[in-house]
């Protein structure tokens, strides 16, 4: 058992009402309200979710993720309560079993085993239940819920798991706030909570905060004690997912206001849930707060096993654990806390960890039935459905192929994002993209599409990540920058190698490569392998962005749409296109299927066979390569 260094001194009537209640077994006494005076707070305090009655005492009977059953005998028997904190974090879709994740029946029947903490004749105990965001992710097993109406199969893990306070996190925006909203519609009466987002401006999430299905915090009384959980979402937000008209603000002050609030109201143990996409956020976060017990953070899968938990010191000097898992349903983590009669933590106990979910064992029979099998039916059917007919091979492979040269199936990615944010323009109020940009190691299925079907799971294979299209306006000198980027790898291969569409190019790979620094941020040497450039704007005006190597349109304004990972931070080193950017709602995996169905037969005459891969074909560029092999008309 770990002793946490308090700096709230217990008075001596607490210390004698302490002592009675060890020897009589008697309920805690409610501790006095603690901290400063409550500050502003989001939200009017009805807003929450709902008084301690309102969740209840939970039941006993093991099993059911809210019971109380025997705890280890080890416990310490000087902590007048001992709550159990499991916890989990960014479950993204994991849902079926695989070779390396266990899937979701297998973590709800461990959690459920886990929750499975009674108090004895001398101590009360309980367990809560908490996820810390991201609860779902683009992929095909979250289209299984998108195509069946009546069923939202991550809703139904936490439901029946049992979890008493989800934080919201970036991913469950990805889609926009509609598919939130039935999210939440979809799980049963679980608390959705985070502090520092103002849903006003959405009316679907905006009635059901007016409902209390969404708050700042939620209040769950477990063996005659309240605890306060208070949600915090990443103040990135709008920049990497999509949350509409959802306002975030920043993460100190709304958090401090609501735990001033629930400290007013008589809570005395208080846990912070946050989503801030990196554990450092956290760590940061914490010297300047007070009167929070314990942090539960996601987003960043940092893997704590060896040294669990992690410890800031508050504002006031108090020791506050950290914990988060790395996710996908492989972990559960368990954080014992033992508090005194007045709410202040005393101590972590040794039973604390960060607990490996193994694939075999237990599954939760519900979910096998109702989730697995149902997700698992999806994912095949996705195999058998046919969504276009190709009569040329399209080229996928890598290293050599979408990392290193223009391929036909790089054309048609990057021409299914340029043509979404294209029709997609006048809903976000947005110009006509340009161009648009896909980065080669986007790309995952490394093989050739034969000629013949193209089926929705080749969509899933290829755009295998959770990036979404989105638009940001980039002036001429940013764009060259890009291209000098995308080519500097050249004659070896690079993730960041890119696939275009609306502009071409050639370049010269005797001349200098465009250095970066990964650590810094910035590019350290200017490439000048780009030769010649022209881009034809979304009305077909062309523009000569390069002519023999000389930038002459730096001071154009051109609309690119490419992923959020690219735009966001300059990801795979394309620092200068690092801008404030809008995400249009659509994963870059279902602008792909879209361009397929569009196209519905993709011809040799549209897509060529570039690469040479037929069979006495010869390798050319259409688009984009280098001098002396390829030419702008």
């Amino acid at each position: 058992m770990e002793q946490l260094t308090r700096r709230r001194p217990m008075g001596v009537l607490a210390l004698l009402l302490a002592l009675l209640l060890a020897l009589a077994a008697v309920a805690p006494v409610a501790a006095a309200p603690r901290g400063n005076a409550p500050a502003e707070r989001v939200g009017p305090p009805a807003e929450r979710v709902g008084p301690p009655a309102d969740r209840g005492t939970p039941p006993t009977n093991p099993g059911n993720g809210r019971g109380n059953a025997p705890t280890n005998p080890g416990t310490p028997a000087d902590a007048l309560f001992e709550l159990t904190v499991l916890h989990h974090n960014d479950g993204e879709s994991a849902l079926v079993p695989t070779d390396t994740n266990p899937g979701a029946a297998r973590f709800v029947a461990d959690l459920q085993a886990l929750q499975d903490v009674r108090s004895t004749r001398t101590q009360p105990r309980a367990a809560i239940t908490i996820s810390s965001g991201d609860n779902y992710l683009a992929g095909p097993r979250l289209q299984a819920s998108f195509e069946n109406p009546d069923a939202f199969y991550d809703a139904l893990v936490y439901t029946t798991a049992g979890f008493d306070a989800m934080t919201i996190g970036n991913h469950e925006f990805d889609f926009g706030p509609g598919v939130l909203a039935d999210f939440i519609e979809a799980s049963e009466d679980l608390p959705f909570i985070s502090a520092n987002l103002d849903f006003s401006s959405e009316p679907r999430l905006a009635a059901l905060e007016s409902e209390g299905r969404i708050a700042a915090s939620t209040v769950v009384t477990k063996a005659g004690r309240d605890i306060g959980v208070v949600g915090a979402t990443t103040t990135q937000l709008g920049s990497i997912s999509s949350p509409g008209n959802v306002v975030v603000s920043e993460v100190l002050p709304a958090v401090q206001s609501e735990v001033d609030a629930l400290t007013a109201d008589g809570v005395d143990i208080i846990l912070l849930s946050s989503h801030l996409q990196d554990l450092d956020e956290e760590l940061e976060l914490i010297p300047n707060l007070r009167d929070v017990d314990a942090v539960i953070g996601g987003g960043g899968a940092e893997d704590l096993r060896d040294n669990w938990p992690l410890i800031a010191l508050d504002a006031d000097g108090n020791e506050v654990p950290v914990v988060t898992t790395p996710g996908d349903y492989q972990d559960i983590g368990k954080l014992v806390l033992n508090f005194d009669a007045e709410g202040d933590l005393v101590s972590v106990g040794e039973a604390s960890a960060l607990l490996a979910v193994p694939l075999e064992g237990p599954v939760n029979p519900f979910i096998v039935d109702n989730v697995e099998a149902p997700v698992a039916a999806y994912v095949a059917a996705l195999a058998d459905n046919v969504i276009a007919t190709t009569e040329v091979p399209l080229d996928g492979r890598s290293p050599v192929g979408v990392r290193t040269r223009e391929t036909n199936l790089g054309n048609l990615m990057a021409d299914g994002m340029l043509t979404a944010a294209r029709l997609r323009a006048a809903d976000f109020g947005l110009p006509q993209a340009d161009i648009a940009l896909q980065n080669g190691g986007g790309m995952r299925q490394n093989r050739l599409i034969p000629v013949g079907p193209v089926t929705e799971l080749d969509s899933f294979d290829i755009a295998a990540f959770s990036n979404f299209v989105s638009v940001a306006q980039i002036d001429g000198v940013a764009l060259k920058s890009a291209l000098e980027r995308s080519v500097s790898a050249l004659p070896g291969a690079g993730g960041f190698h890119g696939q275009w569409a609306g502009i071409r190019f050639t370049y010269d790979t005797s001349r200098q490569a465009q250095t970066v620094d990964f650590l810094e941020g910035v590019v350290t040497q200017e490439g000048s392998r780009i030769v010649d450039a022209v881009v034809t704007r979304a009305d077909g005006t062309r523009v000569t962005l390069v002519a023999d190597g000389v930038l002459v349109a730096g001071d154009e304004i051109f609309t690119i749409a490419s992923i959020d990972f690219i735009l966001r931070d300059g990801g795979d080193g394309y620092f200068s296109l690092e801008a404030p950017f809008t995400t249009i709602g659509l994963s870059y995996q279902r602008s792909l299927f879209e361009q397929f169905v569009r196209l519905g037969t993709v011809t040799a005459t549209e897509y060529p066979d570039v690469s040479g891969t037929t069979e006495g074909s010869t390798p050319f560029f259409t688009r984009f390569g280098p001098i002396g092999e390829f030419s702008i008309d």
